[in-house]
């Protein structure tokens, strides 16, 4: 069990009017893995943008969402509630306005005096119920998408970058402000030579689809054809990563630069081709699904270049929006740990496994091991954070770890259900570090 939660007192008049002045901007970019980012160990692709938040930024290393599907990702983003604590199947938020209020976070800090814009070019998170209790929604509209944009800005993602810093500047102090971009789930319309600069001579260039691929591959399969789709995808990284920066500079010259906290980070993941999967597919719990990147820029830079290494998941953002906004305590169900605690947490510090669910699978992760529980299959067993893209399976060599795991996995889903963390007791030492 981790560290407790800091003890927030409730606000006086005085402590709500610093609130007025506190700010958040949260960037969450669809579709986008780790795999072609500089911070997170990429060396093909250039990511100034993503490398200069970096460095001004507390890091998640091993960010991993509990569950694939955007209701699930944000009942975590939003209520704090994690994917296992709902019913097998189950991934509907629900739509009793009484219960909505008495949880989701922008209803807490609409009550704190903290106003809170949701700008998406997702219509599906629109309809979702809690993000009514947002007290403003922008839908940006989007255009039939049928060939590659000629330059970055005229690209879907440049459009809704721009479209949030448009939104930004009629904003005053004492926000949150949500942006929610389709991102890689969007059209794949970075300029070609974008994409095509990642070829070397002798590969084949990655063609003109804007479409992003959905494949389950037969083995054996075609290499060159998961590498066009790599480079592509690449190309679509170079684009956000221009827009990335652009947020930055706008950022840095606003009047929020102050006072605003940064939060980028990923809905879910997308498979280019590792474990026979491009795109969703069958939305098989890997690691090219479930790790996406987490980094949360203080306006102070506390923290900045700092990393958390062991996992971590949505519902630890919504505890740190929590703790930012200073909200009472007890007052948000607070299953996440704020992540800046976490990283100043004690010597003696017990993290705790992080937990997904998806299509007729479950799966565990320690900071030793990772285990995949598919329904029709049996279990598999990587050794962490050594097999980063979970190449080599080792549950048949160490079936009292896969033991160790499914118990684990299963005190997690009943403390999950009860809403009660404190009930996770310490991991074994054994989970947590590996002899192999």
């Amino acid at each position: 069990m981790g560290p407790p939660a800091p003890t927030r007192q409730p606000p006086t008049s005085q402590s709500r009017a610093n609130l007025s002045t506190r700010n958040a901007i949260v960037l969450v970019v669809d579709r986008l893995g780790t795999s072609c980012l500089g911070p997170y160990g990429n060396t093909w692709v250039e990511t100034p943008g993503w490398n200069r938040l970096a460095s001004q930024s507390l890091l998640c290393e091993q960010m991993l969402v509990d569950a694939p599907d955007l209701p699930s990702v944000y009942g975590a983003y939003w209520l704090g509630q994690h994917a296992l604590s709902l019913p097998p199947g189950e991934n509907r938020l629900p739509e009793s306005p009484s219960w909505m209020d008495a949880r989701i976070l922008p209803s807490f800090l609409g009550r704190q005096g903290v106003r809170s814009l949701l700008l998406t070019d997702e219509p599906a998170l629109v309809e979702l119920p809690p993000a009514r209790q947002f007290a403003e929604v922008r839908l940006m509209p989007t255009a039939g998408v049928e060939r590659a944009a000629e330059r970055i800005e005229q690209t879907e993602l440049a459009r809704g970058v721009s479209a949030a810093l448009d939104c930004l500047d009629d904003q005053p102090d004492g926000r949150l402000v949500w942006i929610h971009l389709r991102g890689l789930a969007g059209p794949w319309d970075a300029p070609l030579e974008l994409r095509n600069q990642f070829a070397d001579e002798d590969d084949p260039l990655p063609g003109e689809f804007v479409v992003p691929p959905q494949k389950l591959l037969t083995p054996p399969w075609d290499p060159d054809e998961t590498l066009r789709v790599s480079h592509a995808y690449a190309g679509q990284v170079a684009v956000l990563d221009a827009c990335l920066d652009a947020l930055l500079d706008a950022l840095a010259s606003s009047a929020w630069a102050s006072s605003t906290l940064l939060a980028v980070t990923s809905a879910r993941g997308c498979p280019l081709g590792e474990h026979g999967r491009i795109g969703p597919c069958d939305e098989a719990l890997y690691a090219e699904l479930l790790q996406v990147p987490c980094l949360l820029r203080h306006p102070e830079q506390a923290r900045a270049s700092w990393r958390i290494a062991p996992p971590v998941q949505p519902t630890d953002l919504h505890a740190t929006l929590a703790g930012w906004f200073q909200l009472p305590a007890g007052t948000v169900p607070l299953w996440g740990r704020d992540l800046f605690s976490l990283h100043d947490a004690r010597p003696d510090f017990q993290p705790r496994p992080a937990c997904s669910r998806g299509p007729r699978q479950r799966s565990i992760r320690t900071p030793a091991w990772y285990l995949r529980v598919p329904e029709d299959a049996a279990p598999e067993l990587f050794v962490k954070p050594d097999d980063r893209w979970e190449v080599n399976e080792v549950a048949s060599r160490c079936p009292a770890i896969v033991e160790q795991m499914l118990v684990q996995l299963d005190q997690f889903a009943r403390a999950a259900q009860l809403g009660q963390p404190d009930q996770l007791a310490p991991l074994p030492d054994e989970l947590v570090r590996s002899e192999m």
